[in-house]
């Protein structure tokens, strides 16, 4: 047993890069202990289940760049009050190199039964009298066994194994109220039912006749599914007219519950679910969720319960009465804000560990980047995503000495959050009124948060050069090059107001007419600014295996932009029309996560809504994209064949980018925009050897990545004015 002070409040040995439930649930333990002030160190350490090359689940790098947790060495020696063990394959075999963390208690909670039906003779994932004598040679008597769940704890209780058994379940956490969604209507003119999982065949119903008692194949009931609808439909050999698939994580579960009325989850019927994450999801969205009878013991009345053959029933019974509908989602969302909501793990953790050490250095409520200087990223909104990215880029790669603060207009301001940012959001407007609205806000936001610049990306708004007067402080000006000819002189007309004016690079440069080019005395000119790197790029067969890809076709992604453009719906249905009649040709479309509306599309398009996507371009063969200034610059940085579409905009001269782009070899251009056109370039780029000239040609010509210099910029500004505020 530790004596004398402890390092951390407790430790979590895990396996970080668990893909689903096990890494969300961690997340959310983390966020609602760091909230609490307790202090967690994370020890990874890799489970023999996990086979293939993963990297980190992403929330919990965005939980560890954020502070809540503090990643700690396997055999670095520390002392806590309490170790989470999460998962016990973690010790199916002799851990290497062999943990050396001190504790008072350890728990392993259990998130997985020992074994399930689905074989023949059942298979069986851990045996816990063996891992159980494991824990004890490595971390000493006080060791309890927490399950996730009833199905978990049977199954654990089944084994006869002599286990020292918490009376209480570990239950998965969230906070309901990141997911409550206004079922003060219902979402369409029909009852709209819907589900999310992962595409395994375990998490369906075993025939076609349990498939579609439960998913009916009815016009009258529309059917959406997030995740393995694949699998569903290869089972039926066919996907029913009412039906729409999404790839798995191609839309974030909250924005997918708010898609749909009713949640119907039927899983396989020899299959032991643990827990049923996706069902709490959905109780915390006021999704009013019809399950199989089993699920009762662990979600009493917040339920709906019914055999697959009584679905359609329990859906209309519930739609045609409206009252009833919003009483089932309010109680649904109250059973898991009662049950599983962050304060109920605050309270758990309280159990063994009591109340956080006061004065510890190592506080998980402060996040590690002490920052001595802020610098507010003003991101404005365009009709997509180019302002927000390129100013993540940069603050991706400010010095730890500088903490970066977001102000965004955009809707996209959920992004910044998730990737562990503060960020202010300020509604768009337009008109006087709105400039002076813009104007106070920024000054308040720079009272409150003290910041030494403020770096902006956009055409410049009089409210902002306002603030800049009334404030003082330096502002920094991200001003992107390639206007069309003759336009922007308004804009540059307030190139005084900013203390430093940084111009990303242009690829296609030799083509630009624009204004910046007579105007670039004293600006910092750096290479063209990405937001990701070459190395942080998902390797081709675990993106492939990832969005579901058969490794023998060829894929093509489709960007086209937001879906706030004119004419994009026309454009988007024509180039995927044409896609789909090339035989093996799997189409990817990429719908933009702000976009405000979803263009209809053929069924067996598939579709991903994800942030950043080009995290997957690895997994394509080609691509169709938009030929804006982060649509090109990324394709072409990262040596993708790609078809440009210039599209219209009120200053990108996207004309004169798509042509240079195919006039230097790199890619090709579609301009003017027609059937014919298109068949022109299909024609190139799905030969082979064309698509590789193209790519060696990306290579030899990008310049790189300018985020860096950029950042540098920025930082070397933040110093400066800090210098002179203390000799002041």
């Amino acid at each position: 047993m530790p004596t004398g002070s402890y390092d951390y409040d407790l430790a979590i040995l895990g396996d970080f890069r668990y893909p689903g439930g096990t890494s969300v649930s961690l997340a959310e333990e983390l966020k609602a202990q760091t909230a609490a002030g307790y202090t967690t160190a994370l020890v990874p350490m890799r489970t023999p289940q996990l086979k293939r090359k993963r990297r980190f689940h992403p929330q919990l790098i965005s939980c560890i760049q954020s502070g809540m947790g503090e990643l700690v060495a396997p055999d670095q020696a520390i002392r806590v009050k309490l170790l989470v063990i999460r998962h016990p394959g973690l010790l199916t075999e002799d851990p290497d190199p062999r943990p050396r963390v001190e504790a008072d208690q350890v728990l392993m909670v259990a998130n997985q039964t020992p074994g399930d039906l689905l074989e023949p003779d059942g298979i069986l994932y851990y045996d816990p009298a063996r891992v159980d004598r494991r824990l004890h040679e490595l971390f000493g008597d006080q060791v309890l066994w927490t399950p996730i769940g009833p199905e978990v704890r049977e199954g654990l209780n089944a084994t006869g194994a002599a286990l020292n058994l918490s009376p209480t379940d570990w239950h998965n956490v969230l906070d309901p109220d990141e997911w409550w969604a206004d079922r003060s209507s219902y979402v369409a003119e029909r009852p709209v039912i819907g589900r999310h999982s992962r595409p395994h065949w375990k998490k369906w119903p075993a025939s076609a006749e349990q498939i579609l008692a439960a998913y009916p194949d009815d016009e009258a009931i529309q059917v959406k599914i997030l995740g393995g609808g694949e699998v569903a439909a290869d089972i039926l050999g066919r996907v029913p007219s009412n039906w729409t698939l999404y790839p798995f994580n191609s839309v974030p579960p909250r924005d997918f519950l708010r898609e749909i009325d009713f949640q119907v989850y039927y899983h396989h019927p020899q299959l032991i679910e643990a827990f049923g994450r996706t069902i709490v999801e959905a109780l915390a969205s006021a999704t009013p969720t019809i399950v199989s009878p089993h699920f009762e013991k662990l979600f009493g009345d917040a339920c709906v319960y019914a055999e697959p053959e009584d679905v359609a029933e329990s859906v209309w019974r519930l739609y045609d009465d409206p009252a009833g509908y919003r009483e089932r989602a309010e109680q649904g969302h109250l059973f898991v804000r009662e049950n599983f909501g962050h304060e109920v793990h605050r309270r758990r953790i309280a159990e063994f560990v009591g109340k956080p050490a006061e004065g510890s250095p190592r506080r998980a409520a402060i996040p590690r980047r002490r920052a001595q200087d802020r610098a507010i990223l003003f991101a404005a909104n365009g009709s997509g995503m180019g302002h927000l990215t390129r100013t993540m880029a940069v603050a991706r790669r400010l010095p730890e000495a500088v903490q970066p603060i977001f102000v965004t207009l955009s809707s996209g301001m959920n992004l910044i959050r998730d990737a562990g940012y503060l960020c202010e959001y300020i509604p768009q407007g337009g008109g006087e009124r709105w400039q002076a609205f813009l104007e106070q806000r920024l000054v308040e936001i720079i009272a409150s948060y003290g910041p030494k610049a403020l770096v902006f990306d956009s055409a410049p708004f009089t409210g902002l050069t306002e603030a800049k007067l009334t404030t003082g402080l330096p502002f920094v000006w991200i001003r992107r090059a390639m206007w069309q000819k003759d336009r922007g002189g308004s804009n540059l007309a307030r190139a005084g107001h900013f203390d430093l004016v940084i111009e990303p690079g242009e690829f296609a440069a030799d083509f630009d007419q624009g204004l910046t080019t007579a105007h670039r005395e004293g600006v910092v000119c750096v290479p063209p600014i990405l937001l990701l790197d070459e190395p942080e790029l998902i390797q081709r067969d675990e993106a492939r295996a990832e969005l579901g890809l058969e490794d023998s076709n060829l894929t093509v992604l489709v960007q086209l932009g937001s879906g706030n453009i004119d004419e994009l719906a026309f454009l988007l249905r024509t180039t995927v029309e044409r896609l789909l009649r090339v035989p093996n040709l799997e189409v990817v479309v990429g719908d933009s996560p702000i976009s405000r509306g979803r263009v209809e599309l053929p069924s067996e398009v598939r579709r991903l809504t994800t942030y950043p996507i080009n995290r997957y371009l690895k997994g394509f063969d080609f691509a169709i994209s938009a030929a804006g200034y982060n649509s090109v610059h990324e394709l072409v940085g990262f040596g993708m064949p790609t078809v440009f579409i210039p599209m219209r905009a009120p200053l990108d001269d996207q004309h004169g980018r798509a042509r240079y782009v195919e006039a230097v070899g790199a890619g090709l251009s579609l301009d003017p925009i027609s059937e014919a056109g298109l068949d022109r370039c299909l024609e190139t780029i799905l030969a082979e050897d064309r698509r590789r000239d193209m790519s060696e040609r990306c290579q030899e010509l990008f310049p790189g990545n300018g985020a860096p210099q950029a950042a540098s910029a920025v930082a070397d500004l933040v110093a400066h004015t800090s210098r002179l505020e203390r000799l002041g």
